[in-house]
């Protein structure tokens, strides 16, 4: 199987902030997953509701989903969703993070 990834925006519904981003997409996910770090770039979200998640090596994470956020995947007509934040660390010393790549799930390969 190979890796699909897609250009996506993600903006506030509540202001001008936005960010862009290179996405790993993974079809099984339930929300929009991005870094803990990067939710200062969207400005100011409302916190729905916190969440727990089983990663793939079962250590348990918790996490924020925010919103409302408008999400634009190329290609694809654009949504009003939420997006899920968990905390993440980039273990592959040739990535780090920035707008240009996130997760589509809490467990790609290279965030853990």
């Amino acid at each position: 199987m190979g890796r699909v990834v897609a250009s996506v925006t993600i903006a506030n519904v509540a202001s001008s902030e936005r960010l862009r981003c290179d996405a790993l997409v993974d079809t099984g996910a339930s929300y929009m997953t991005l870094p803990l770090a990067w939710r200062e770039r969207l400005g100011e979200l409302e916190t729905v509701r916190t969440v727990e998640l089983e990663m793939a090596t079962q250590e348990v994470r918790k996490g924020e989903v925010c919103g409302p956020v408008r999400i634009k995947i190329e290609g694809f007509a654009p949504v009003f969703s939420e997006v899920l934040f968990v905390e993440m660390t980039c273990w592959s010393s040739r990535r780090r993070p920035s707008t240009r790549w996130a997760s589509g799930s809490s467990t790609s390969s290279e965030w853990t």
